[in-house]
């Protein structure tokens, strides 16, 4: 697709289930990892239509290459993780964010659903745009899924961030957030592994102090799990607690 938010054409998948029908509760989920674990969004999401636990949703997987690391990572991180100077080039977050809102979401309600229920899904850098939405726009989607973000970029900046938001209570979201218990061994130093569990922990502990009733917040830790895998575990986890919240009219 073509954007005036960015000066290369985007890639989207979109993923429109057989015999699809809009209803009520249609979900249609933005996906930053582009088809990465489409495979296993898709087997999830098998399992459980089948189960009846949720309606097949609408899945648009946006794709960003070699640019991954600039497009999803905030204005206010630097897209080099280990450059953390003031003369680092930052992420182009907010463009990314643009192009959703102004572009795709009024392609996607044109040509296939205008669903009030919109879910913004990602893994490692793709989390990390999901907290950024959170954050910069936390009444574009009703779910913010961030699978393993890497909170470490910044040395924690984007948990500052997320603490100092001053309009909670104005909220009607499900927002969640997961790690695995073995995230990043090997990759990072324990120090810093330390570190980032401790992010992790103090976003959780936030959330858990100031959600309101409107405000749906799950953390997952997934035992025996490193930073890959996660989504494994949390796509049907958090597929199945949010259509239990539409169907209660939580949402």
């Amino acid at each position: 697709m073509e954007s005036k938010f960015s000066i290369h054409k985007r890639t989207v998948f979109i993923y429109v289930p057989v015999n699809f029908k809009e209803s009520p509760n249609t979900l249609v989920i933005y996906k930053t990892d582009g088809l990465g674990y489409l495979e296993h969004w898709l087997k999830s999401i098998e399992v459980l239509t089948a189960a009846r636990v949720i309606t097949a949703p609408i899945i648009v997987n946006i794709g960003n290459g070699d640019e991954r690391k600039f497009e999803l990572l905030a204005p206010f991180l630097p897209s080099d993780h280990f450059d953390n100077s003031p003369s680092a080039e930052k992420g182009r977050a907010d463009a990314l964010l643009k192009f959703i809102e102004f572009e795709l979401m009024p392609l996607i309600e044109s040509k296939y659903s205008q669903s009030r229920f919109n879910v913004i899904a990602g893994h490692s850098y793709g989390g990390m745009f999901s907290l950024y939405a959170l954050l910069e726009r936390p009444s574009l989607f009703t779910a913010y899924l961030a699978f393993s973000p890497s909170l470490w970029i910044g040395h924690g900046v984007m948990v500052e961030k997320l603490q100092n938001m001053n309009n909670l209570d104005e909220m009607n979201i499900y927002a969640y957030l997961s790690r695995g218990e073995k995230e990043h061994a090997g990759f990072l130093p324990l120090k810093e592994q330390k570190q980032l569990v401790e992010h992790y922990n103090s976003l959780d502990a936030f959330f858990k102090q100031h959600s309101s009733k409107n405000i749906y917040w799950r953390y997952d830790v997934i035992p025996e799990t490193g930073h890959g895998n996660t989504p494994i575990v949390s796509v049907p986890s958090a597929l199945a607690e949010i259509f239990g919240l539409i169907g209660n009219n939580k949402l």
